[in-house]
């Protein structure tokens, strides 16, 4: 009859450690794809609408922040995306990952894209949005319609009212 030696200890927790690193590894991978599946596209943070009135210059505007960082926005329902200046982009810690050329009133401006932005208005928080970087923008950021189209907006003598739409 053979003798069975006992493994050395050595082999035991080296075994059970990488079990248990393994099994870390897929819990942590498990909760992040579970977080990002249920992150919410738009959360209203603490009123269902917000009411804008037209300043003078004829455009609405209202503040927010972009990744936490303070923003004054213009709405812009002629823009496609949320734009931004160089400064704003530094200041909200924007970093270039899309080279894009963009067709403005004032003609085709090469600029870049930053992708999937935390940006917060009024009583609203969207996730995910991609935001242009421009050369020659002040320091109002334009709120384009790829947030904007997430919402009813109704204007009304220089009122625009702007809800979160429904969901059907």
């Amino acid at each position: 009859m053979r003798s069975h030696e006992p493994p050395e200890l050595s082999q035991v927790f080296g075994s059970a450690f990488v079990k248990i690193a393994v099994l870390l590894v897929i819990g942590l991978a498990g909760t992040l794809i579970y977080r990002h599946a249920n992150k919410p596209e738009l959360e209203v943070i603490n009123a269902s609408n917000i009411v804008l009135q037209r300043h003078n210059d004829g455009h609405y505007h209202v503040s927010g922040s972009i990744n936490g960082a303070p923003v004054k926005f213009m709405l812009d329902t002629g823009a496609s995306m949320v734009s931004v200046s160089k400064e704003v982009a530094r200041q909200a810690g924007l970093e270039c990952e899309v080279s894009a050329t963009f067709s403005t009133a004032n003609g085709k401006v090469e600029g870049c894209v930053a992708e999937r932005e935390e940006v917060v208005f009024g009583a609203f928080r969207v996730f995910d949005v991609d935001i242009a970087i421009m050369p020659g923008m002040d320091s109002t950021a334009l709120l384009g319609m790829n947030v904007l189209g997430k919402f009813d907006l109704q204007q009304s003598n220089g009122t625009l009212s702007i809800q979160a739409k429904q969901v059907k």
